[in-house]
Order: structure tokens, then sequence, then C-alpha cells
């Protein structure tokens, strides 16, 4: 069986086409804390990739939604991902960001865990506003925190990115 997919798979790939998929989004802002643990806020799209070209079996591009949340996670600085054992203890006083020339958005104080993420209900369960990808913008980023008995602040900015990977569109025939 395994035998039969290596050989079928690369000649369904080369009787699709191919597609790509745009990521609309803001650059991560990250930070170091104390060596171990960094601080970590980034963004994804509030929605799900939508066809903005479709040619069936022979072209799709998709592109991720222009409005936003938010996600703070003060993560391993090896591992990157998953539960940190580096937090004994933690507090995020204040998370607020803006946009030039418009007024500050505060979304979150006194929060006490390692990881949040905007509308997710197991971290959020306020009907918080999206944030508005733009093209050209700058969003400002200001955090307060204490992890295990350290208080860190910081300042900085995310500029507006957009990204495009390729894929083969094996999708299509899974449909």
């Amino acid at each position: 069986m395994r035998v039969a997919v290596l050989i079928f798979l690369p000649i369904v790939g080369s009787l699709t086409g191919c597609g790509t998929i745009t990521v609309l989004g803001y650059e991560p802002f990250v930070r170091n804390l104390d060596g171990k643990s960094e601080l970590a806020i980034s963004t994804h799209p509030a929605s799900a990739a939508r066809d903005a070209f479709n040619v069936p079996y022979v072209y799709d591009r998709t592109v991720t939604d222009d409005q936003l949340y938010f996600r703070i996670h003060v993560r391993d600085a090896k591992k990157k991902f998953g539960p940190n054992p580096r937090v004994e203890s933690i507090l995020i006083h204040s998370f607020a960001y803006q946009f030039p020339g418009r007024d500050r958005v505060r979304l979150l104080s006194d929060y006490a865990q390692e990881f949040w993420m905007q509308d997710a209900s197991q971290y959020e369960n306020r009907n918080l506003t999206t944030v508005p990808y733009q093209k050209d913008a700058v969003i400002r980023v200001q955090i307060d925190l204490t992890l295990n008995g350290k208080r860190y602040a910081f300042k900085g900015e995310m500029p507006a990115t957009k990204s495009t990977g390729y894929e083969p569109l094996y999708k299509e025939l899974m449909r």
C-alpha cells in the first residue's frame, strides 16, 4: 500500500494544477523575557480563507480574511509552541494596540495565563472587535506583564505583512 501511495501521489500531482494562498496579517512582535521564555504577540485571520479565483483542477487562489485577531503567548524560547513549563506565575497587567492617528484599544488587563487568543472561548468570553488588515499600516502594541515575579514592559510595532504560499491542488481531488 505504501509503495502504491508513493507512486500515485507524484502522478496525481503532475496531473493537477496548483494553488496559492495569501495570508494577510501583521508581523509578529517577539521579545526575550528571561533567556528561557519569550513573549510572542501575533495575529491570525478571523475566519477561513476564501476563494479569490478558481479554475477547478487547474488553479485555486485563496486569500485569508482581512479581519484579524490577536494571540499572545509567553512561550518556551527553544520549543516555541505548547505549554511553557518555565512559567511558575504570570500576570499580564495590560495589553493594548493602536493604529497611528487613532485611539488606543486596551484588550487585556489582569490576565493570569501564559496564552491568550482573541475570540477563542476557552481564553476569551467577550465579543471583541476584530483588527482590520491595512496594507501599509503599522500597529503599535504595548504590553505590561509580570513573569515569575519579574516585571516586564514593552512597546513596539507590528508592520502589515502579506505572504503567499504555493501548493498542488490535491484538495480538489478530495472534495
